[in-house]
């Protein structure tokens, strides 16, 4: 049993605080029903039953994640339609900056902000449906919205610190960035259900995670796997019927990723609440691997440097190479003699 929540249960008793209102703040820390009992018991110095091991098996398969997922998220249509607004709005931008008339510079612009404005709103969009599926009571959409709206800023900066430490791992030889991918998985998720923000939700996830990196990833995987597989076979059929590139076929694909995007998140959070049960948030330390974590988002953010430096590299000596050309093709017969001879004296 853990020290920690002993001392913490047995402090709240010496306080005078009623078995009833511990029993409530550990269920709402994340404890079973049967942990709670275990700890007021040997709180209380009587007999403490035989311990409850979290084991491989009390992570949901992904079979059962799936059919969970779907079963949600059919009874949360609402929220797939909430996704797919701004994500056809972003398609719309995109396409009609394409195909508009490079004179028209109004509706260019009006498709620039349309893209603009349908970025901002699937990102508050997507906060305000992970509020929905982790509230313990029901949460109407226009307070999720609103919350995410206020919340933004936090959750893109525990969205960039996991894309950083990610990419940081991937400087280190790839293999370790798969790692955190998978240790970082839960961190959005966390935010918002734990209300943990910058390293602490990241950290928070890696406790998650940890002794169950196998598993997770696996079930991740799967799960992911699965789903496009049931999602995808359907949709590449019926893109063949309306025509490969039609304008229908790339708004049914926007559809598509909603439908996909709810079924994930409500895998993730069946996943993370199983976690969280198995790690309450009484075991968390912030301080653990607190320090590695900021070097590597350091670390990751050499590799888009990293990128633009090869990137101009490469454009410099593309420009070198087509001022080399241009030269040759206005030298007379004569200069280029001259000019061959010069290389071969080098």
């Amino acid at each position: 049993m853990n020290p920690e929540l002993i001392a913490a249960v047995k402090e709240r008793l010496e306080l005078g605080h009623s078995d009833e209102s511990i029993k409530a703040e550990l269920r709402s820390a994340g404890y079973t029903d049967e942990m709670v009992e275990q700890v007021l018991v040997q709180v209380k110095g009587g007999t403490v039953p035989e311990p409850v091991t979290a084991g491989e098996e009390s992570l949901p398969g992904v079979m059962q994640l799936l059919k969970g997922a779907f079963a949600s998220a059919r009874q949360r249509v609402d929220l797939m339609l909430l996704i797919a607004v701004p994500q056809i709005a972003v398609f719309l931008g995109g396409y009609f900056l394409e195909y508009s008339s490079p004179q028209s510079i109004e509706a260019g612009l009006a498709a620039g902000v349309l893209v603009l404005v349908g970025v901002v709103a699937s990102i508050i969009v997507a906060l305000a449906i992970i509020k929905v599926i982790t509230s313990e009571q029901e949460e109407s959409i226009g307070h999720a919205v609103a919350w995410a709206t206020s919340n933004i800023f936090p959750f893109l900066w525990v969205s960039i610190l996991t894309v950083l430490i990610v990419y940081g791992g991937m400087v280190l030889f790839v293999v370790p960035g798969i790692i955190l991918s998978v240790l970082l998985a839960f961190s959005q998720v966390v935010f918002v259900a734990e209300g943990r923000r910058g390293l602490d939700a990241l950290l928070r996830s890696r406790q998650l995670v940890l002794g169950r990196w196998w598993g997770i990833f696996g079930r991740l995987l799967g799960f992911g796997l699965l789903l496009y597989i049931v999602v995808l076979i359907p949709f590449a059929i019926l893109v063949v019927l309306l025509g490969e590139g039609s304008l229908l076929a790339e708004l049914l694909y926007q559809v598509i990723n909603a439908v996909l995007a709810v079924v994930m998140l409500f895998g993730m959070y069946t996943l993370y609440k199983a976690r969280a049960q198995q790690q309450p948030t009484t075991a968390f330390v912030p301080t653990e691997a607190r320090t590695k974590y900021k070097l590597l988002a350091a670390l990751g953010l050499l590799l888009p440097i990293i990128g633009i430096g090869v990137a101009v590299s490469l454009a410099s000596l593309n420009d070198i190479q087509m001022q080399d050309m241009q030269s040759l093709e206005h030298m007379t017969d004569e200069e280029l003699k001259e000019r061959a001879q010069e290389l071969r004296l080098e």
